[in-house]
């Protein structure tokens, strides 16, 4: 009797060690799956953002090619048309400022920088990264609307991680 109680509480110890054998293989694998999953949506997410990047580059690098083509074409008048060739190069440089922002904003959201805490206005981050999602949200025919405090809403933050949490859920939503 004490050997067959001995041999079963073995091959009980046997099942259960060989059970959980299976079970960490089981959450290693789950593990990998999430990470490929992880994986493929970031991928997602930066074509989909690259997607946005193209759009908001393309339409001020659109309207400056069109002013300096005004612009040649008002300095080539007889008499040339100063002050409307003057009024389109204040277009270009706001166009390319429109463009350097975009630039800035990206490579301050991609970049590698510190975290620097700092006082940040959450209504004008939150619009930020609205403009920001603006052509994917388009293109999915989503529209994104934000119902803000008018008071101002500050924050002692780092804005650029901050940004990348905004960024993420607003992802994740039109996903």
């Amino acid at each position: 009797g004490t050997a067959a109680a001995f041999g079963l509480l073995l091959a009980l110890v046997l099942w259960l060690l060989n059970e959980r054998r299976r079970r960490i293989r089981a959450e290693a694998e789950a593990g990998a799956r999430m990470t490929d999953l992880a994986r493929a949506n970031r991928i997602s997410a930066a074509g989909e953002m690259a997607a946005a990047i193209v759009h908001d580059l393309g339409q001020p690098l659109a309207a400056i090619q069109s002013n300096v083509e005004a612009v040649e074409l008002l300095l080539h008048a007889d008499p040339p048309r100063l002050e409307e060739a003057r009024a389109a190069l204040a277009d270009v440089h706001r166009d390319d400022q429109r463009a350097a922002d975009v630039i800035g904003r990206l490579r301050s959201l991609y970049g590698n920088a510190e975290a620097r805490p700092a006082l940040v206005r959450i209504d004008r981050l939150v619009e930020d990264v609205i403009g920001m999602a603006a052509g994917i949200a388009n293109r999915r025919r989503v529209l994104v609307d934000s119902d803000l405090d008018p008071r101002p809403m500050t924050v002692r933050a780092d804005a650029i991680q901050l940004q990348q949490v905004f960024v993420n859920l607003l992802l994740n939503a039109l996903d």
